[in-house]
């Protein structure tokens, strides 16, 4: 049987509340980014544009494969103890393996993101008998057979292939070539990847950590812009449709006098640019999670940042820009602008791994042992409901969309607890809950395969949003079908955020749309998502009018709107 049809328990949960009137705004606005005034209703204008088609915007990651194969996570065992450990643990990763894919095929995602660790295929130097592929062998070819396209990120490097043998330094000389030569191998054998990501978080500055999976490359931007030319020009040479891009960074905890933690280094994307990197890369990659979105959100609030210090003042002088918006949206704009303005270089931007926890217990039936050793409240939305973490699918990918990112990576199907007990990021249940056996769909799913299904086809039109400010802001995002003008309704995704401050009224805000009829899609609790069909001057219309538009109340779920015009 299909995963849904085994795993489907739920009952369908969907709200639509209705209050006050608009009026509808004259003409239309460009399709760029476009700011409303706080308060009042937002006006949603219809732009016709043409698109191309292009590889679907979802992704999602199998995140037992990289923790799994990391070195450092056995690093206080002895080699038997290890060694059993990451023999049960590949048990239990094989067990749901089946499960796992079933569920990322159906949850609409396009890719799967997985993390390919050179020191476990290759742990001491030498030629091509030197590589074991067993573990990607067992695994790689479900992946492509299940019709998903594959996000690889080539890292783990091993100590044999840094400077000095040592974890935390970059790669030797010797050790980039070998470097190459497994990427050679890796795409001849694996040939079916799509998209090569090359390294995971070099912006990490030693001692944060080494051997786990980064590359602490951070304060070393022009040496992994080498790396990165050299791996860029060979997987070319093999395929040019494969698509390259730059290690996704965490560009977070910056290595500044004013930052506590100091992991990652600020300026390593400018270094990168500095030294050709942008050359060699068909997109640029970082991480969000939004437990880092207010030191973001302050760019947009507290002044424009300059690009004094990064290049020669006297040939360009002390450059200002204004980055904009909120959660994903503040870092996307910020590492946009900040790459156009002072260095010219306009890329794709991706995003291989993003998410927010979803813990409970907001549902009777769903809930979590809430062991107080899991719980890290510095962790990505620690303590967040199950409902928080459904809506936040829809925001989070709705913004990152309109901030111009290609691909987002959800981190991730599904967690493995006994690895990192304070996550809670998955779209699955992991045994951790009491309530649901471990691969159920939690809330998220659904809502993750709701937005697959009415946005898979789409890609980013224009939007309107109110000034983060404002009580509560409400955002708006509209949506194009890629196969033409003639191709499919625009959609926009609608919601309001509720106040930051506790006890602060909600504000009553409405979408005003100029078309005569829409479908409201409201994401399900669990299964299949509620819709309804709204008419001009109908049950629904807020404004009670046949005047040919559509008034909609704005709530705290979001709703995917279709603008029924063809």
């Amino acid at each position: 049987m299909k995963f849904l049809n085994r795993m489907l328990t739920g009952v369908m949960l969907a709200a639509l509340v209705l209050a006050a009137v608009p009026a509808l705004l004259d003409g239309a606005r460009p399709a760029s980014v476009a700011r409303a005034q706080s308060g009042g209703p937002i006006y949603l204008p219809l732009i016709d544009n043409a698109y191309i088609p292009e590889p679907p915007p979802f992704s999602i990651q199998i995140a037992g494969m990289s923790q799994i194969q990391a070195s450092s996570v056995f690093a206080e065992l002895s080699q038997a103890e290890a060694a059993q450990v990451q023999e049960e643990l590949i048990a239990e990763l094989d067990a749901a393996f089946p499960s796992i894919l079933d569920a990322i095929k159906e949850s609409g995602a396009g890719y799967v993101r997985l993390y390919v660790d050179w020191g476990s295929i290759q742990p001491l130097p030498g030629g091509d008998d030197s590589f074991n592929w067993t573990f990607y062998d067992k695994r790689m070819p479900k992946i492509n057979d299940a019709g998903l396209g594959i996000i690889a990120t080539i890292s783990g490097v091993p100590a044999w292939a840094k400077e000095g043998k040592e974890p935390c330094n970059i790669m030797s000389a010797d050790g980039v070539q070998a470097y190459y030569a497994f990427l050679e191998a890796f795409a001849r054998k694996y040939h079916y990847v799509d998209v090569w990501e090359i390294l995971n978080e070099p912006d990490a500055i030693p001692p944060y950590r080494c051997g786990d999976g980064l590359e602490n490359y951070g304060k070393n931007g022009e040496q992994y812009a080498e790396v990165l030319q050299g791996a860029y020009t060979r997987l070319k040479r093999i395929n040019p449709a494969y698509t390259v891009i730059m290690g996704g960074i965490a560009h977070e905890d910056f290595d500044e006098p004013n930052y506590t933690n100091k992991n990652f280094y600020r300026y390593f994307l400018d270094d990168v640019i500095k030294a050709g990197g942008a050359s060699f890369m068909d997109g640029v990659n970082f991480h969000y999670f939004k437990n880092f979105a207010a030191g973001w959100e302050g760019w947009t609030k507290e002044g424009k940042p300059s690009c004094l210090g990064i290049i020669d003042v006297n040939d360009r002088g002390d450059k200002f820009y204004a980055p904009y918006g909120f959660d994903i949206t503040a870092k996307a704009s910020h590492i946009a602008e900040r790459l156009g303005t002072c260095f010219g270089v306009s890329k794709p931007l991706w995003a291989t791994e993003t998410g927010a926890n979803g813990v409970g217990p907001n549902n009777p039936d769903h809930q979590y042992t809430q062991d107080p050793s899991d719980q890290n409240p510095k962790k990505h939305l620690y303590g967040a409901t199950l409902d928080d973490q459904a809506q936040y699918v829809f925001k989070m990918h709705a913004r990152g969309f309109a901030s111009g990112v290609k691909n987002i990576t959800w981190y991730a199907i599904q967690t493995i607890p006994s690895l990192l007990p304070e996550d809670h990021q998955g779209l699955l249940f992991d045994e951790r809950n009491t309530k649901n056996a471990p691969g159920t769909p939690k809330p998220a799913y659904y809502a993750y395969q709701t937005m697959t299904r009415e946005l898979g086809d789409y890609r980013y039109d224009t939007w309107l949003t109110f000034d983060p400010r404002s009580n509560p802001p409400a955002e708006a995002y509209q949506f194009r079908h890629f196969g033409g003008d003639n191709a499919g309704n625009p959609k926009v995704v609608a919601w309001i955020n509720p106040p930051r401050e506790p006890g602060v009224p909600i504000e009553q805000k409405s979408l005003t749309l100029p078309v005569p009829q829409v479908r409201v899609v409201t994401r399900p609790g669990s299964g299949l998502p509620e819709e309804i069909t709204v008419t001009d001057g109908g049950s629904g219309d807020l404004d009670g009018a046949g005047n040919g538009t559509i008034t909609l109340e704005l709530s705290v779920e979001p709703k995917i709107i279709e603008l029924l015009v063809r």
